[in-house]
């Protein structure tokens, strides 16, 4: 029998010490037109290296398209994860914001793409146990000259960034943005119909079990723990509640976590919003 979220939440609090831990360490950080207006990316020189894992999923032959940009040399990794807005592109990812705002705060780079997106292929399985598979690889691949510390995933992204942390037992920290944490709750609150197809899809391939695979909420054993989450107040697409309870989760199970909520946006942050506040993240972090 499959238990909510909410019932697992539940149990977690009831069968934890009497004193839970004190939910602090939140923050908010308000997002307007001037906060965006006057930004200038300032660049970071790095060296652009791209190349093809290939591995093997349900007896099946695929391959992975990894990048990876090194800004210094020795310097540790940090592995981003796309969301479904777009893939990560070899020619110019170490320009991208994405991979800026790790290269100025002296971190290295890598990010893998997930099936179906840019030089990766087969189906894209909204992150699931394929990507995790695909990202692996990727990862395994690219990082031979320095350690992966840490993962930051957008949107969808944080699906791939959470599951593939539990293969990672040295993973010193994550960053999550925007999440989607428990796909039961997103799939009966979010009004983004791209998503509600792209749940539907999985749930006829994989049946029920397609939410539980998705869900990190379920099972946040093998997560790092020191957790850095933001999160827009009135995210139309992963509603804001499922963060805060997931959050309050993480800090049952003894977490390190600053939440950030952020005023003033709709789901899709712009850009620069996505940099300030993971600068922001990389001080708690660090």
């Amino acid at each position: 029998m499959k238990l909510s979220f909410a019932a697992i939440l539940g149990a977690i609090f009831l069968n934890s010490c009497a004193t839970a831990p004190k939910i602090d360490d939140s923050s908010s950080t308000k997002i307007d037109s001037s906060t965006t207006k006057d930004f200038k990316l300032k660049k970071t020189s790095a060296k652009l290296t791209a190349g093809i894992a290939d591995y093997k999923y349900e007896g099946q032959s695929f391959k992975s398209q990894w990048i990876q940009c090194i800004g210094k040399q020795g310097a540790p990794f940090v592995a981003f994860f796309h969301g479904n807005s777009g893939a990560s592109n070899p020619q110019n990812f170490c320009d991208d914001w994405s991979a800026q705002v790790l290269l100025k705060n002296g971190f290295n780079v890598l990010s893998v793409n997930r099936p179906s997106f840019t030089g990766s292929s087969g189906k894209d399985d909204m992150a699931g146990m394929q990507s995790v598979e695909a990202i692996n690889a990727g990862l395994k691949a690219a990082a031979n000259s320095a350690p992966i510390i840490g993962f930051w995933g957008v949107d969808t992204g944080v699906i791939a960034a959470t599951f593939t942390a539990k293969t990672w037992p040295n993973l010193k920290w994550m960053i999550l943005g925007n999440g989607l944490y428990d796909l039961e709750t997103v799939e009966r609150t979010t009004q983004n119909d791209s998503i509600k197809k792209a749940i539907a899809a999985q749930k006829n391939k994989e049946g029920e079990a397609a939410l539980e695979r998705r869900s990190i909420a379920w099972d946040i054993t093998g997560l790092p723990k020191l957790i850095a989450l933001y999160h827009t107040n009135s995210n139309t697409t992963s509603p804001k509640q499922q963060a805060s309870d997931f959050t309050a989760q993480l800090r049952t199970a003894q977490t390190k976590v600053f939440f950030d909520e952020v005023d003033g946006a709709d789901g899709d942050l712009p850009w620069q919003a996505h940099y300030l506040i993971v600068e922001k993240a990389l001080k708690n972090v660090k």
